[in-house]
């Protein structure tokens, strides 16, 4: 059942759309601090929308009927990482202080992965011995 919702291509596309606008909107977020961060930092310091990104590429090859093993690995790894992250950092921000923002709620969303965990074909895990 979650499956057929999941897979379907309008909910795809509603969901690539969303995380498009999301990983746009972040990127934006950080302009100020992209702006003063050295160059070579420049790929660690966007975590969320970077992880939208790789998400929102996943989401346009499922559509495609493609998968891709090297994008499949960035979109799963960046997502468990962020997502890890956030969740941690918002409930010890909710401990410390007893509340959130509306911001802190939407940044424990990007567990999208684990829905979707089932379709990432695991080959990214052979990648790591043919570098």
């Amino acid at each position: 059942m979650i499956k057929n919702i999941l897979f379907h291509p309008q909910f795809i596309v509603i969901l690539l759309i969303i995380n498009l606008f999301g990983t746009i909107y972040g990127y934006l977020w950080y302009g100020n601090q992209l702006s003063n961060t050295p160059i070579y930092f420049l790929p660690f310091v966007p975590d969320s929308p970077t992880a939208s990104l790789f998400f929102t590429i996943f989401l346009f090859f499922i559509l495609k009927g493609k998968n891709i093993p090297l994008i499949e690995a960035l979109a799963f790894t960046t997502l468990v990482k962020y997502g890890l992250w956030a969740v941690v950092m918002n409930m010890l921000t909710l401990l410390v202080n007893g509340s959130l923002s509306w911001q802190s709620y939407m940044l424990i969303a990007p567990m999208e992965q684990w829905l979707f965990k089932p379709s990432f074909t695991h080959h990214y895990i052979k990648l790591k011995y043919h570098i």
